[in-house]
């Protein structure tokens, strides 16, 4: 182990410097350590929320990136208007499968899939009038409207699942 070498381990951080271990516990996100020769910025780990793991969130999330990089060049006048209504409505796909996470029955869970779904055939419908009106063309929404497709698919399936096994409870 040379110097400067650094493990990260949950909350606490060891490193290595001149072959002294020198653990340090991480307060906060984002820790500057300086020693005599240089700055090093490191990340420490966090605690990862539950609906972070699922699959159809973290797809989900990247939709909501590609739709507003899409309604940047939407015009300015819409910026209340279509591109509003667009990137709430993909952000609220996210959100709620967020929330139906966190709920502890599978009925519940079940409820914000479907209002997730719901959300993102209304981002799907927005995206095809932008098209319509000409503020983007169909090759830049046809990539998002395919992955839009393919997260449909995915959480109509996660809502039939939590269905099945709410009604085997």
């Amino acid at each position: 182990m040379g110097e400067g070498a650094v493990y990260c381990r949950l909350q606490w951080l060891t490193i290595v410097y001149d072959s002294w271990l020198i653990p340090l516990q991480l307060s906060s996100y984002r820790e500057t350590i300086v020693n005599r020769s240089r700055q090093v910025t490191i990340k420490s780990m966090r605690k990862q929320f539950p609906f972070e793991k699922l699959e159809v969130w973290q797809e989900a999330r990247k939709l909501v990136v590609e739709v507003y990089q899409c309604t940047r060049r939407f015009p300015n006048e819409e910026q209340f208007g279509l591109t509003s209504q667009l990137t709430r409505a993909a952000v609220s796909v996210a959100n709620n499968l967020a929330e139906g996470s966190g709920r502890s029955s599978l009925k519940d869970q079940a409820y914000f899939t479907n209002l997730a779904h719901g959300s993102l055939m209304e981002t799907a419908s927005d995206l095809i009038i932008a098209t319509d009106l000409e503020f983007i063309n169909a090759q830049e929404t046809d990539p998002i409207l395919h992955q839009a497709y393919d997260l449909a698919v995915r959480i109509h399936n996660l809502r039939d699942s939590q269905i099945r096994r709410a009604q085997e409870l």
